[in-house]
């Protein structure tokens, strides 16, 4: 086989995974987009104290209210083509405008429950966390990826990526 014709096939093929292909989040700095979803908390603008990792004040503030927070649906996303089985790999900036025992987690819906990628203690320093699953149902399942607080509180986010694979890749900001 020609080499350009290995990398189109290559492509087509999703039976192995391909890494920082691109992030299929979109609207990954910016909450206020309506596919951006929350469970028992809210959407609180963006951080006034906490700058994001590029220096701009757009750290999306989200106030939970116990193990609460914010996801995006597959579907929303545009990959309607994830097969059952093919990994993903999805990294956020977490942080915190107060000290104390503010908690984050990334979690995995299938539609029928969650898979969490362990929890972490947030700072106020922003910190990308990263976590790698299996889809394990279609995307018409109601699947979907979730940035959440396992305590009650607030927590900060910004730069949200998902990509194909099992590595985690440099960010990429979609709109």
């Amino acid at each position: 086989w020609p080499t350009s014709n290995f990398a189109i096939r290559s492509q087509r093929n999703r039976t192995q995974p391909l890494s920082g292909a691109s992030n299929l989040i979109r609207f990954s700095e910016d909450q206020s987009n309506a596919l951006w979803l929350s469970f028992g908390g809210s959407k609180d603008g963006k951080s006034t104290t906490i700058a994001a990792p590029d220096g701009t004040m757009t750290m999306n503030k989200f106030t939970a209210s116990g193990a609460t927070g914010i996801y995006q649906v597959f579907t929303a996303n545009g990959f309607a083509d994830a097969r059952i089985g093919e990994i993903f790999t999805c990294s956020v900036w977490m942080a915190t405008e107060v000290g104390g025992s503010t908690q984050g987690c990334i979690s995995y819906f299938n539609g029928l429950g969650s898979t969490y990628s362990g929890t972490f203690a947030l700072t106020q320093t922003p910190t990308r966390f990263t976590f790698t699953f299996t889809n394990t149902r279609g995307v018409a399942d109601g699947s979907n990826i979730t940035v959440e607080s396992k305590v009650a509180g607030h927590f900060l986010w910004w730069g949200y990526q998902l990509e194909r694979g099992s590595t985690m890749t440099a960010y990429t900001k979609r709109s």
